[in-house]
């Protein structure tokens, strides 16, 4: 499995829909309570994006990317359009040793916390290519000397931060994500002057980031 680093060259219709999805597991008992089991500690996303009244010219670069892909082999970028940036989000606390953190985005309800992953750190440029996003880190607010991995969303500070130091982070950021079937089904049902008008719809599913090469 290859990650392209490529987004759809489409924009999706109203009737999109989204978002991320646990899998919980519940246990009725027999006395009529239930019991409840959380499996997994990070959301996968899913997406449907449907295309109405496009041209032959954009379903021609959804099928380009489609067939590139080889249906769910190969994993590309996603922005959902709902939630695809961070605005000062503390990611970490430092511990006077760590160099390394990965990004994230925290959810904070009643002291209840969920810190969710954040890898691909890339925007839509021009014809589906994906450009690498403008990432700004700080240490207690001053700006810090890092690098950043913008496949999987981690930065690699040149030294340790102090102990205790609030780690912040600001930036655009997508998806890592695959089709979730091998087939384009699209349909041809009108006419714009000598053009087919082409309808469908594409379903998403959230991958992992690329593993790092061990040098």
């Amino acid at each position: 499995m290859a990650h392209l680093e490529a987004f759809i060259p489409a924009c999706a219709a109203y009737g999109w829909v989204g978002g991320p999805e646990f899998k919980t597991e519940v246990l009725q008992l027999r006395n009529g309570k239930k019991r409840k089991n959380g499996e997994w500690s990070q959301p996968i996303y899913r997406f449907t994006l449907p295309f109405n009244n496009i041209s032959q010219g954009m379903y021609l670069g959804i099928l380009n990317h489609f067939l590139a892909c080889h249906g769910q082999l190969h994993t590309f970028l996603y922005r959902n359009p709902l939630d695809s940036a961070a605005n000062d989000e503390a990611f970490a606390v430092g511990d006077g040793t760590t160099t390394v953190f990965q990004l994230k985005k925290v959810s904070n309800v009643d002291g209840v916390f969920m810190q969710r992953d954040v890898t691909a750190l890339f925007v839509p440029g021009d014809n589906g290519s994906a450009v690498q996003a403008s990432i700004e880190v700080t240490e207690d607010t001053v700006p810090a000397m890092a690098t950043v991995d913008y496949e999987r969303g981690l930065v690699a500070f040149d030294s340790p931060p102090e102990l205790g130091a609030i780690l912040r982070w600001s930036g655009d950021f997508a998806h890592w994500v695959s089709f979730a079937q091998d087939w384009l089904p699209f349909s041809i049902d009108n006419r714009s002057g000598a053009e087919y008008v082409n309808n469908g719809t594409i379903d998403l599913i959230e991958e992992d980031p690329p593993e790092e090469v061990e040098s």
